[in-house]
């Protein structure tokens, strides 16, 4: 006798073959139904869950990363934020900011390259200065060179080669720079000619 059937009998109810055989064919559909059923919240809540740990995952190195530069998190977003309008990925955004926090330190002690940085280029640094402080004279200085050749090669004595012409683009146009995402967006979304491809993202 099968485990329904013997169920249903327990139970007080007639059992005959026919009927014991409709029975277990439904108690078998219902259980699928709760196989697909359960394995399908199951992989919605992976989902869930791992996009969760993503958002908390960035947040947290976010976190970390404003500590170690010495800038709130607020800032640290805004930066990231900038950067990705000139294709400039978060990695080479960390790179750079260690560095220039590398020549304020340095500063402090008395060496390193920011003195000779100062003489040549006049910016406004003393060692009190904040990161986000350096960082700005030096796209400020690098932007006054209308010349993409010559921004070029200023860009790379001052950053290096592998971001010498995304951070000239950065500081020739350094008023985008600074917009917010959300600002940019509908200046984009406002100009006639693109109004019609931003619809689809709306």
């Amino acid at each position: 006798m099968s485990i329904v059937r013997s169920l249903l009998v327990s139970l007080g109810f007639k059992v005959d073959k026919k009927s014991a055989k409709e029975a277990d064919q439904t108690i078998k559909g219902f259980s699928k139904q709760l196989l697909v059923v359960g394995t399908a919240a199951t992989y919605a809540f992976r989902i869930v869950k791992n996009a969760i740990s993503n958002i908390s995952n960035g947040i947290l190195e976010s976190d970390e990363l404003a500590r170690s530069l010495g800038l709130s998190l607020a800032e640290i977003e805004s930066l990231q934020e900038g950067f990705q309008k000139f294709r400039i990925s978060d990695s080479s955004f960390k790179s750079l900011f260690a560095t220039l926090q590398k020549d304020l330190d340095d500063f402090k002690k008395g060496v390193g390259r920011l003195p000779e940085i100062i003489r040549q280029t006049g910016i406004q640094v003393t060692e009190n200065s904040p990161l986000t402080t350096y960082f700005e004279e030096l796209i400020k200085y690098l932007g006054q060179f209308e010349n993409e050749t010559d921004r070029i090669n200023v860009s790379s004595e001052l950053f290096g080669e592998a971001l010498k012409v995304k951070l000239s683009d950065l500081a020739a146009n350094f008023d985008e720079f600074k917009k917010p995402v959300s600002e940019t967006y509908t200046v984009l979304k406002d100009t006639p000619d693109l109004t019609d491809k931003f619809k689809d993202y709306e």
